[in-house]
């Protein structure tokens, strides 16, 4: 499975603080993955960062390299500032190795990066694009579950206009289409505007959860300063690493900086 690392703040941070420099930073996993089912996640990896000064739309910087070789990662994340972004090694379980497959995956404003997979994805695809509507399913440009997921999402967010309802919606209708009793899904996703984020970790019909991790930076009367979310803790702190847990997601939004935990 691949690996994910995101940071939510109102503060800008350079890249590198969270991709590299860490004891068990994004760039280690992708090659020492502790906790993942692969050791290695080296089929491509990928970035997406916001600059509100520029654009509401994220940057997106992909590569099919391992992350640990990459020297163009190195010096982008070591020169780039941001108050959010998310990043993203990849071990493919459905879909090609090519750039079109690697996360993140974006559209206007908002940005994606998934761990884990729709078992059997094929069985239901074609319904799923009946469901989305047409202009979206015009964007996806590769053939892995996560894009198609993502943009379900994007379907729901346009329909109801609500974060929340639409990750939750998404989930929903994957759990319904899986009918075998040998379907099932892994759905541990970050997804964020640049001005909210939702995480979420999920897994149905009692399989194994693949793990998740965050860590939030509190003043003194508990306001959240920053998020950080990741699939494995970056350091050997215990005391400021949780476990989100399982089929529950976090919500964060830089109007109240009060992280929430809810239900899926």
């Amino acid at each position: 499975m691949c690996r994910f690392a995101a940071y939510f703040s109102h503060e800008e941070i350079i890249l590198d603080e969270i991709l590299a420099k860490p004891q068990n930073s994004l760039i280690k996993q992708s090659h020492e993955a502790r906790e993942g089912t692969h050791g290695i996640n080296a089929d491509g990896f990928g970035m997406a960062w916001y600059n509100f000064d520029i654009s509401n739309e994220p940057a997106i910087f992909k590569s099919i390299q391992p992350a640990w070789n990459d020297n163009n990662l190195a010096h982008l994340s070591q020169k780039m500032k941001s108050s959010c972004f998310l990043a993203h090694v990849r071990a493919s379980t459905v879909g090609d190795v090519n750039q079109n497959n690697c996360h993140p995956f974006s559209y206007n404003e908002y940005s994606f990066v998934h761990n884990g997979t729709i078992r059997n994805f094929d069985h239901y695809k074609k319904i799923l694009i009946n469901k989305i509507d047409e202009d979206l399913f015009l964007h996806i440009k590769g053939n892995t579950d996560s894009e198609y997921f993502f943009f379900l999402i994007m379907h729901f967010i346009r329909h109801d206009n609500n974060l929340e309802t639409a990750v939750k919606k998404a989930i929903e209708w994957v759990v319904y289409a899986q009918k075998d009793a040998e379907e099932f899904s892994r759905i541990n996703i970050v997804i964020t505007n640049g001005d909210e984020l939702m995480a979420t970790r999920f897994v149905s019909k009692e399989q194994k959860s693949l793990s998740f991790k965050y860590s939030s930076r509190l003043q003194t009367d508990n306001e959240t300063i920053a998020l950080i979310l990741s699939s494995e803790a970056l350091d050997d702190d215990e005391e400021a690493w949780h476990e989100l847990p399982e089929n529950h997601y976090i919500y964060l939004n830089k109007n109240n900086m009060q992280v929430k935990l809810g239900t899926l």
